[in-house]
């Protein structure tokens, strides 16, 4: 069974397509089949249960809780991550990178406890950068943030 990530990524993908295929106002523009809404409706359908299932196995384990209201800016020569510290018991935080929608990896060394954001300066011009963040206790990781994506342009 694919995992609450590959469902999102595929979701994602899909999105992607849709836009490049009806344009970037695809939900307000006419016309879209019918067909298209219905399985992109079950791709959404698909993750929801998918996260759902995960959420209740993470919070019957110990596991913290995910971190909130994450952001992402590019600055001069680097991307600023904000977010609220995950809560519950947390021994520190993990922060993945996505980079042009690519697969995620863990960045490290892991975040304080408390530390709410980071600095990535592994970071180049004209590519696009996605982020999540997850709580890390000794029980394993936290759901994982919303993620956010930021495209990099150097000034």
């Amino acid at each position: 069974m694919p995992t609450f990530m590959d469902q999102v990524k595929k979701l994602r993908l899909e999105m992607d397509r849709m836009k490049g295929q009806y344009g970037d106002d695809y939900t307000n523009s006419a016309p879209v089949p019918v067909g298209r809404l219905i399985e992109l409706n079950d791709l959404i359908q698909q993750a929801l249960l998918s996260g759902v299932e995960l959420m209740l196995s993470v919070f019957a384990e110990g596991k913290p809780y995910p971190p909130d209201h994450v952001d992402a800016v590019f600055d001069v020569d680097h991307i600023d991550l904000t977010f609220e510290a995950a809560r519950g018991t947390v021994d520190a935080q993990r922060v993945y990178r996505s980079v042009d929608g690519g697969d995620f990896a863990a960045i490290v060394p892991d975040v304080g406890a408390t530390d709410t954001g980071y600095e990535d300066a592994d970071v180049s011009s004209d590519h696009s950068y996605s982020y999540y963040v997850v709580g890390v206790n000794e029980n394993g990781e936290s759901l994982p943030s919303m993620i956010v994506v930021e495209d990099y342009h150097a000034e």
